[in-house]
């Protein structure tokens, strides 16, 4: 399977949008990051679009107590390959 890419313009409508959202694939057996809205930036207090990219695709689960990270990363896991809810 190869990384989805939206138009360039609907990349932008995304991107611009106000609505805290990402759009997120599974890959080769991970989630790697689509696209993040400016509102989720906004929400997460993340100046940075690119730092935010890189946080999203190698440490999604930064700000998670640890205790909860394993039984969140397994219930993602699950909703990915089975679906259901999440």
């Amino acid at each position: 399977m190869v990384r989805y890419r939206y138009s360039e313009s609907d990349f932008r409508l995304i991107e611009n949008s106000c609505l805290a959202f990402g759009v997120y694939q599974f890959l080769d057996r991970r989630v790697v990051t689509v696209a993040l809205s400016e509102g989720l930036l906004e929400l997460f207090g993340l100046p940075d679009r690119a730092e935010a990219y890189a946080l999203m695709d190698n440490d999604m689960y930064r700000d998670v107590h640890p205790d909860d990270v394993a039984r969140i990363e397994d219930a993602a896991l699950r909703f990915a390959t089975e679906g259901g809810g999440y």
